[in-house]
């Protein structure tokens, strides 16, 4: 059952993405709550740095930086 959610959570990623490159942030932001619901935490990078694209679009500068501190959370320290 894992690795269907994860392959869900995959593909409505992309679909989020596609549908924010395509002009249609209403629909990315509907995806990318499916693709929240779906609970696998691989997937939460692709979603902040979508999330961060989407407000960043909006003008929404605080929040979407905001976003990228959050991403930077997943991001290994090999120091």
């Amino acid at each position: 059952m894992a690795e269907a959610s994860f392959t869900n959570q995959g593909a409505l990623i992309a679909g989020a993405r596609a549908a924010r490159m395509d002009g249609r942030p209403s629909e990315a932001w509907r995806l990318l709550g499916l693709a929240k619901d779906v609970g696998n935490a691989s997937g939460m990078p692709a979603i902040l740095m979508i999330e961060a694209e989407l407000f960043h679009d909006a003008g929404r500068v605080e929040a979407a930086e905001d976003r990228l501190h959050r991403l930077l959370d997943h991001v290994p320290d090999h120091s």
